[in-house]
């Protein structure tokens, strides 16, 4: 397992040193009910049925932990999928589940690994 965390941490970091101009911050670092940009890794990604708005939630993982992304509304965004890097913009919450931000700005930096 700690093979597979380097891995994921070793990608993280990379994405991060990959383009200087971005001014990211990590999951680790993020302060709550404020604006961020994260870039990351979709590890999971979940369709919300729901009688009143449906909504798409993505798993991002930046190796120092994860961010819950929600697209209210979206059944599918063509390019997000698991295994692709992305980049998002948004005001960040943490709650008992942990981060999560609602319909940020995104940019998509690979299709699926």
């Amino acid at each position: 397992m700690k093979n597979s965390a380097s891995k994921i941490e070793q990608h993280a970091q990379s994405l991060h040193e990959g383009d200087s101009s971005r001014a990211c911050t990590r999951v680790a670092e993020l302060k709550d009910r404020k604006i961020a940009t994260v870039v990351g890794t979709i590890r999971s990604l979940t369709l919300r049925p729901s009688s009143v708005v449906k909504s798409l939630e993505a798993e991002i993982e930046d190796g120092t932990g994860f961010v819950v992304v929600v697209w209210v509304g979206r059944r599918s965004i063509l390019g997000v999928s698991p295994g692709a890097d992305i980049e998002v913009r948004g005001l960040m919450s943490r709650d008992a589940r942990g981060w999560r931000t609602f319909n940020p700005t995104y940019k998509l930096l690979s299709v699926s690994r």
